[in-house]
């Protein structure tokens, strides 16, 4: 081995491990990282496989929330004993994230993915079968968040890494629209089957041919892979930012360790409307379960038309700083969840809630591109599934909203409490801001560095 130039300094060490990788072999994407495609028709189509995957994944981890106005409605189970099922599954499901990001980042995706779907038709199949037991029914459906650590990381480190570079940005954009699809899916699954029991055959089904179908294509897909390029170790002394070191400093000079908590009060913010809305809605007007899951379809089908006018406002550069979208996204969805307060009648209440699920949802299209901004660093999976362990914290919000519906015996309370998540969510971002301008304009220097460095070796 060549010694080292004097005065050199090496890139940061997840960037400097890509050139340890043993490439004397075929590449086979279940087990093989640091790899792309360069085919554009192929990518594109993988990734829209993807993107697949993870709205049923999404339509499946909502089986609950959306049969959750008939399960009550029938008396099966209290509000806030189907809310502790889908709390408690993020309760798991958060901390796993961390994991599942730091296992995307050094191992195969795919193969993550694969174990998730597998897990996830097993845990709804198990429901299915045994549904008369709520014991059993709460130990399936933790094993399911726990079966699913790696699976979004996975998919968001295949988008961000694997796919054709030049399309990255748009499939960015689009794979942040597979929840919401996801979720308008389980609505409508809910809204049309006749007995909530269904909704976890059709999924446990869903998932296991999702599974096959992902061991053929990945077999497919094998031939078409390249290794990623070597990136030079050695940098001119003195050209590294001082944010460039290890994970952790590069989070915390970034600001975005302090971005995680906005990330857990906007989607707790989000998660709150989205899940309460079927259940208030039937319960304030008497409406009728079903009628309520499809106005709960509404709300989640505005969410999908605001991330298309939040991606306008990206590609049009009139939101040039993502923190600053965020920012305006919250303060927006402040002002109108004062407004819910004032709401009494149908209309009123569910145009506000369709604005404040939509705007907090769309938001999330800043945060998927903070997320890829740490692909330089071999570390976009990782800050991936930190944001989403994040937004799963949020999920736990609805437990503590119907709780407190159930104490006080009013549904304003919850209102107050979304006014008030919103605005910390304002302040911590605020916070957030200058440490993460600070963070942009050294590595734009160092980028820029970089690139001249590869340019000339």
């Amino acid at each position: 081995m060549n010694k080292r130039k004097r005065g050199a300094k090496r890139l940061p060490e997840s960037m400097d491990t890509m050139k340890l990788q043993d490439k004397n072999h075929p590449i086979h994407v279940e087990r093989d990282v640091n790899i792309h495609l360069e085919n554009k028709k192929v990518s594109m189509h993988f990734f829209w496989f993807m993107w697949f995957i993870y709205a049923v994944v999404s339509m499946t981890k909502n089986c609950f929330s959306a049969a959750m106005a008939d399960i009550v409605a029938e008396g099966f189970l209290l509000k806030s004993e189907t809310e502790l099922i889908t709390s408690l599954f993020y309760v798991v499901y958060t901390p796993c994230q961390i994991i599942g990001g730091i296992f995307s980042d050094k191992y195969s995706p795919e193969r993550l993915i694969k174990i998730g779907l597998v897990g996830g038709a097993i845990s709804n199949a198990v429901i299915f079968f045994f549904n008369t037991s709520y014991p059993v029914m709460l130990v399936a459906w933790l094993f399911n968040a726990l079966v699913q650590f790696g699976l979004w990381p996975s998919i968001f480190k295949i988008v961000s890494s694997q796919c054709v570079r030049s399309e990255r940005p748009r499939m960015l954009f689009l794979i942040s629209t597979s929840f919401s699809a996801g979720l308008f899916l389980s609505y409508g699954v809910g809204a049309i089957l006749p007995d909530w029991r269904m909704n976890f055959s059709i999924s446990a089904l869903s998932l296991l041919a999702l599974a096959i179908a992902l061991h053929i294509y990945d077999r497919h897909i094998d031939k078409y892979m390249k290794w990623d390029s070597e990136i030079p170790s050695e940098m001119p002394a003195g050209s590294e930012a001082k944010g460039a070191g290890g994970t952790a400093r590069i989070f915390l000079s970034s600001g975005f360790v302090v971005l995680l908590l906005v990330v857990f009060l906007r989607d707790s913010f989000g998660t709150i409307v989205r899940r309460i809305a079927a259940t208030m809605i039937n319960e304030t007007f008497e409406l009728g379960a079903s009628v309520s899951t499809l106005m709960s379809m509404l709300i989640v089908g505005c969410s999908l038309i605001f991330f298309f006018i939040v991606r306008e406002l990206l590609q049009h550069k009139i939101i040039k700083n993502h923190v600053v979208g965020i920012i305006i996204g919250l303060s927006v969805a402040l002002v109108i969840s004062l407004l819910f307060i004032f709401s009494n009648g149908v209309a009123g209440n569910v145009i506000s809630m369709c604005l404040m699920a939509g705007i907090s949802t769309a938001t999330g299209l800043f945060t998927t591109s903070i997320n890829s901004s740490f692909s330089r660093y071999g570390k976009n999976a990782t800050a991936a599934g930190l944001s989403n362990a994040a937004s799963a914290c949020g999920y736990v919000a609805p437990l503590f909203a119907v709780v407190l519906q159930e104490k006080t015996g009013s549904w304003n309370a919850v209102k107050i409490m979304l006014l008030v998540v919103a605005a910390l969510g304002i302040l911590l971002a605020l916070v957030v801001l200058p440490m993460y301008n600070r963070f942009n304009r050294r590595e734009t220097q160092v980028e820029a560095q970089a690139e001249q460095i590869t340019q000339n070796t």
